[in-house]
């Protein structure tokens, strides 16, 4: 189901809110108000670079609105709800109650709180575009701006209604939140990829009810893809305008798009940085770096990638950070977590994947064949925290083939994809995607059926055919209108090599996704 922008004539605009409640300037035809309806945002004050939040995270009636450091958090995320005739309700993620202005006042400097959510004009927001994704929040009933009291900049401080003066303390930035493999921004048509946003988390908690939904008479489809394909497990993030994808190869391989379509070669990830003196020391005989993750939380650009060897379960996660994608440099930070280095485990720590629950916790899930899949808890440095150690999909009577997972949250549940059987045969690959999802990211997952994934349940996503075998090891895309499975696939027509794949993904009526493909 696409979503697509409303558009509000500023004309017909003023004439709703009234003379008394115009701005002190005209607005042009340039100023039209563009706000997209089942897609969740992040409204980040221009003035500070903060983000607005409900303060601690309450969901009680008459919490506060104020500007905190931007984290990935579903308090700091809200999602517009129209109202017709160009007003919007904005509502907050976490905890399902909706911006209002204080007692209906009318009045300079009346608090921005949150409240069950209703009808009335006190509740509803026009945005005044001021180009790019920087708007002015205008509240229906007394026709001021949402304003940052008293030009503050300080985590805490409040936000007010005031008379548009159109400073940058009245000036927000609507960013979309995405992710789940990868952070799409402000999609466009199916297949398009959309264009991606700065920053954004994979598998962010955004319930993201009203992106994806299954269109019977349009089923998603492959991407027709372009460029440098030669890719083993793929994981991507949109930031900057751009989408950045991070692979398996001998240095952490690297591409970017535009467009999700058309796809070149970047530097590898440690072709300009020494690969740390820990690697060879803990995991003897390593060669190729494998199966990365990139996401984005805490301020930081997060890649986690795997220390291996082929059979083996003495394995590692490494860990690199950096502010920004498309400048600066990275910095290590250490195994995050081992398996069979310093004590004897029956799990292998590679093919690390993040995701942020509701409350903007990251998690760390991994795993290959022995024991399953693994989870861990970080905190917002990317460290992990504690030792304790969960189970959330396993094969016990399949020789444990079960690798690489990926955890997206969609409209109140977590879906856990991982691939089944085996990879890196070529065409005599038999890699097949399954899922399983549950109410908490911790688990327990099961399938379709209501087998748990422990006991070796799993629903069929995607499987192979003719030309593209075993395709697997997969990483899910959300833009802000659709949701994308991105995987490899050996070419039967090509010596079996391995390929970057796109695909449309949607969710049926029961909850289940539904790939494109192969």
């Amino acid at each position: 189901m696409k979503h697509h922008a409303r558009v509000v004539s500023t004309t017909a605009l003023l004439a709703i809110v009234g003379c008394s409640a115009a701005p002190s300037e005209d607005w042009t035809d340039a100023e039209q108000a563009v706000v997209q309806t089942g897609v969740t945002y992040t409204l980040v004050s221009v003035l500070s670079n903060k983000c607005l939040e409900i303060a601690g995270g309450s969901t009680a009636n008459l919490a506060a609105l104020q500007v905190a450091t931007c984290a990935s958090s579903a308090r700091q995320q809200f999602r517009f709800e129209d109202m017709g005739g160009g007003f919007y309700r904005i509502r907050n993620v976490n905890s399902n109650l909706c911006l209002d202005v204080e007692g209906r006042s009318t009045s300079n400097g009346a608090r921005v709180v949150q409240w069950t959510c209703g009808t009335g004009t006190n509740q509803q927001f026009s945005a005044r575009d001021l180009g790019g994704t920087v708007h002015n929040l205008l509240a229906r009933h007394s026709g001021q701006s949402l304003d940052v009291f008293n030009f503050g900049t300080v985590d805490g401080t409040p936000v007010v209604q005031w008379p548009l003066l159109n400073n940058s303390n009245q000036q927000f930035r609507l960013t979309p939140v995405t992710g789940g493999g990868g952070s799409g921004g402000a999609g466009g048509t199916a297949g398009s990829g959309g264009a991606p946003s700065a920053g954004g988390t994979p598998g962010s908690a955004a319930d993201r009810c009203g992106i994806a939904n299954l269109n019977p008479s349009a089923p998603p489809r492959a991407l027709t893809l372009s460029g440098n394909l030669g890719t083993h497990d793929p994981a991507l993030i949109g930031a900057h305008g751009r989408f950045y994808l991070f692979s398996t190869g001998n240095n952490v391989g690297a591409k970017t798009s535009t467009n999700l379509t058309s796809w070149q070669a970047a530097p590898e990830v440690f072709s300009s940085l020494a690969r740390p003196a820990w690697l060879s020391q803990q995991v003897p005989g390593v060669s190729n770096l494998w199966a990365p993750d990139i996401s984005f939380f805490g301020g930081q650009y997060h890649l986690y990638y795997s220390a291996s060897s082929f059979g083996s379960n003495r394995s590692c996660i490494g860990h690199l950070t950096r502010p920004a994608l498309d400048s600066g440099n990275w910095t290590e930070r250490g195994p995050v977590i081992c398996s069979n280095v310093t004590s004897s485990d029956n799990w292998n720590a590679i093919d690390p994947n993040v995701v942020t629950d509701q409350n903007g916790t990251p998690w760390l899930s991994f795993g290959s064949f022995w024991g399953g899949i693994k989870m861990i808890q970080l905190d917002q440095s990317g460290a992990r925290v504690g030792n304790a150690l969960t189970s959330l999909a396993a094969r016990p009577n399949a020789g444990g083939a079960v690798e690489a997972p990926f955890i997206v949250r969609r409209c109140g549940f977590y879906y856990l994809f991982v691939s089944w059987d085996t990879c890196c045969q070529g065409a005599n690959s038999t890699y097949n995607l399954r899922v399983g999802r549950s109410s908490s990211v911790t688990g327990p997952y099961v399938d379709r059926a209501g087998t748990a994934l422990m006991q070796g349940g799993g629903t069929l996503v995607l499987q192979g055919d003719a030309r593209w075998r075993g395709p697997g090891h997969n990483a899910v895309l959300f833009t802000s209108s659709a949701a994308y499975n991105v995987y490899h696939a050996y070419d039967a027509q090509n010596n079996g090599a391995p390929v970057l794949r796109v695909s449309e993904l949607a969710w049926d009526g029961s909850g289940w996704p539904i790939s494109g493909g192969p």
